[in-house]
């Protein structure tokens, strides 16, 4: 059943990386069951280049993060026009001012389940019957418009900015590529894009927000060291903060190793990850990023677990994690571990994920 044409959909979801990948299948699926339903999605400026060639999006609104309860307000009353439905899949102070000011018929909000949550990881009792996606709970969120999760999550990019990715590429690293493809790209389908003989590209994000979410540097090290002995290119993610370790890391692994941490944009980072065999990752926004992108995803779970919704979503690979009843002891991430001995991440072995890259990345 299509819906109708008037339908006009207000999306709000401001952070954070993996969290506005993961709307992705959302959109896809409005626009599949009804083309001429207009999308409008508001999110912080910071993350604009996630969603901006989205061509499921018809108008990208942004605002930064600072900005004054005032211009917020008026942000909101100024929208153009009267929304059908306000999807409002972040749940936060922020998003509720424009569940106040902004024109709208008919309101949904993404229920955070915080009562299980608060259960699992203070009280260890597990009423989650299967971990559940947060994508199907976006999707639960827009129950009214009768749909369901058919495709992963997506990240697209311009070919002009494809083909000045390419020039920087070539130029920065010595790394040839080839041309493929429309103006409007679909990341994931860059796939062979990069050309460095027949060896394995490696991508790994060493690198999280929080300790407990890390599954150790030198383990990393270890692991490429591996991979780049047979061969490897290995790639090394982050953001500007991560830049230093990097850069360390790349000097002990040797000179397949490509420190990239603060010297990528969100979508050249989508893009060398589509170019890579796999990617090994913490529990962080770049494990959905290359979830989109279509590579096989090697994922070390720590502090977190799965029944908190955010696992790589219908995307090949695995989840790696150390069953212990402690397990999760934070929804986000913790500085240190509360108990002190971190086996949840000191007890998956370089063996274990070495096994894992030789399994998904052929």
């Amino acid at each position: 059943m299509k819906l109708p044409e008037h339908v006009r959909i207000l999306l709000i979801r401001f952070s954070s990386i993996g969290d506005i990948v993961l709307t992705t299948p959302l959109l896809h699926a409005i626009k599949e069951r009804s083309p001429h339903a207009r999308i409008e999605y508001l999110t912080l400026s910071e993350y604009s280049e996630l969603l901006r060639y989205n061509p499921n999006i018809d108008t990208l609104h942004l605002i930064n993060r600072a900005a004054p309860l005032k211009e917020l307000i008026d942000t909101a009353r100024h929208l153009p026009g009267k929304y059908t439905h306000l999807l409002d899949l972040h749940r936060s102070t922020r998003s509720l001012i424009f569940r106040w000011f902004a024109p709208s018929q008919r309101i949904r909000t993404l229920h955070k389940h915080y009562l299980k949550r608060a259960l699992l990881v203070f009280l260890g009792v597990n009423w989650y019957r299967e971990p559940y996606s947060v994508v199907n709970r976006y999707f639960t969120t827009a129950l009214a418009l009768s749909l369901t999760p058919e495709s992963g999550a997506e990240l697209w990019i311009s070919r002009e900015k494809l083909d000045r990715f390419r020039e920087r590429i070539y130029r920065t690293w010595n790394i040839e590529t080839e041309a493929t493809g429309n103006r409007l790209e679909r990341v994931r389908i860059e796939r062979g894009l990069l050309h460095h003989g027949h060896a394995r590209v490696l991508s790994l994000m060493p690198f999280a927000t929080w300790k407990t979410k890390e599954w150790g540097i030198e383990k990393f090290i270890h692991l490429a060291r591996r991979c780049a002995g047979e061969g490897a290119t290995v790639l090394i993610h982050g953001g500007e903060a991560d830049e230093k370790r990097a850069a360390a890391m790349a000097e002990a692994i040797g000179a397949q190793a490509i420190p990239l941490a603060g010297r990528t944009s969100l979508l050249e980072t989508a893009l060398l990850l589509s170019l890579s065999d796999c990617l090994v990752t913490n529990d962080t926004g770049i494990m959905h990023m290359g979830g989109a992108t279509g590579i096989p995803v090697i994922a070390l779970f720590g502090s977190t677990t799965r029944e908190l919704g955010f696992f790589p979503f219908q995307a090949a690979g695995t989840v790696i994690e150390t069953e212990l009843s402690c397990r999760p002891c934070t929804a986000k991430g913790l500085r240190e571990c509360p108990l002190k001995h971190f086996r949840c991440m000191n007890d998956i072995t370089v063996d274990a994920v070495y096994t894992a890259v030789k399994n998904y990345c052929r």
